[in-house]
């Protein structure tokens, strides 16, 4: 929704001082510091990050605490310590809602703070301007992306081919695909839907709003989740629940993932980053007939461009970090392309996500252990994330619940919508963004 740079302000505000003074070594600098990473650890922690943080403290002389917290507790974690200013944390690895959330309450440490001039210049040359976006609010710098993922729509092409079907491009391809393999006496359902009433139902719902040419909310922060293209997102949102398993309207990423290994789903809403568990042996016996593809898009839209959304894991620093000079040190080598090329290359089944370094997608070997990367970099180009409010999460748990009702039947899809969108609007007046 918002494309904002990094404006010449920011430059001028910069405090040009030297991560390192003349003749000290960062050893010497970062000796007896501790500063604590909290972070929903992956597969990737264990095997790459965590071998390589030890080189990291053995050069720098700091040491890394890594506080691993379930992504279900990491935000009511985060907010009760920031909110009484503990200082508990000083490097935080969050999803972009809790970027919007955390900068609107005060929580986050802009990074012209510690930044010298040739850090920020970094920043702008190595990274893609519309992943930057994420993480600057009011001109100002407040972290960096991290971790990137694209999604997508996951076919089991054997599948497609067996019933003579190509890959779909639209709704109405991808809905006569699911319902020519649907067979729930056989065990095989035409699609795996994420209906349940968490974060994924609303990622997969607003990213084919964004197909029809809709928009989630007006210039002036109107919400437009009642709009005929909202309507028609649902419509079709329903249709693919016809599709699913009956328990669907309780799944999210983890249970149409199992779908997909298991053989139960031909098809799913999916994400980029999971490419290499489909397609490893050791995890289903499909593995190799899984493909990825782009969201198919309606009919009358085939041809018309669009920007789609891409999401973010980024670094930040809390406001009341007791070290966000180390803070920032360990976040420019963790982010750097030496680490982030080892974890492309490490052979990870698990959700290894990619960077959001323009040289990632330079690298040949990273392109041929990635076969996506080629599809997600036309993406991430000029891509979108949702809309970077701090009232983002509250909205979600709306629009996921009155999803969540249309699919189970307890509301008529106009009316859940209508619901949806009354919700949020009272949300944002309370907040004061109608006051003329």
């Amino acid at each position: 929704m918002r494309h904002m740079r990094l404006v010449t302000l920011v430059l001028c505000t910069i405090l040009v001082a030297s991560v390192a003074t003349s003749g000290v070594s960062a050893a010497q600098k970062y000796k007896g510091v501790t500063i604590t990473v909290s972070a929903c650890v992956e597969d990737v922690w264990d095997r790459v990050r965590k071998p390589m943080i030890a080189e990291f403290e053995a050069k720098t002389g700091m040491k890394v605490v890594v506080d691993d917290v379930a992504f279900g507790a990491l935000r009511e974690k985060h907010i009760a310590e920031m909110s009484a200013k503990t200082g508990a944390f000083d490097v935080l690895y969050v999803i972009e809602p809790y970027v919007a959330e955390y900068q609107g309450a005060g929580f986050l440490l802009p990074l012209e703070k510690v930044l010298t001039k040739e850090d920020l210049e970094y920043v702008q040359r190595e990274f893609f301007a519309s992943m930057l976006d994420v993480v600057t609010f009011d001109g100002k710098l407040y972290g960096v992306p991290g971790s990137v993922m694209m999604h997508s729509v996951v076919v089991r092409k054997d599948l497609l081919d067996q019933h003579g079907l190509g890959i779909p491009r639209t709704w109405e391809e991808l809905l006569t695909a699911a319902k020519a393999i649907h067979n729930p006496a056989k065990g095989i359902y035409g699609f795996a839907l994420p209906a349940g009433r968490m974060g994924s139902a609303q990622e997969m719902f607003e990213e084919f709003l964004v197909t029809t040419g809709g928009k989630t909310f007006d210039d002036n922060w109107k919400p437009l989740y009642n709009s005929p293209e909202a309507l028609k997102t649902l419509e079709f949102w329903l249709d693919l629940y016809k599709l699913s398993p009956p328990e669907a309207s309780n799944w999210w990423w983890v249970d149409i993932w199992n779908a997909l290994l298991q053989g139960r789903a031909a098809m799913a809403y999916g994400t980029t980053c999971q490419e290499m568990t489909f397609n490893d042996p050791s995890q289903s016996k499909f593995a190799g007939n899984f493909v990825f593809i782009p969201l198919p898009v309606p009919q009358d839209r085939l041809g018309k461009p669009y920007v789609g959304r891409v999401n973010t894991v980024n670094w930040v620093i809390p406001a009341d970090s007791k070290n966000p000079q180390a803070a920032w040190e360990f976040i420019k080598w963790i982010n750097g392309i030496e680490v982030k090329t080892a974890e492309a290359l490490s052979g990870i089944k698990g959700g290894t996500f990619d960077s959001a370094l323009k040289k990632y997608y330079e690298d040949p070997r990273i392109l041929a252990a990635r076969p996506h990367l080629k599809m997600q970099l036309d993406h991430i180009k000029n891509a979108e994330t949702m809309p970077l409010i701090p009232e983002m999460p509250q909205i979600i748990d709306i629009l996921v619940l009155r999803l969540n009702q249309a699919v189970i039947g307890q509301l008529k899809p106009q009316d859940a919508l209508n619901r949806a969108n009354s919700d949020i609007e009272k949300l944002l007046k309370d907040a004061g963004y109608y006051k003329k």
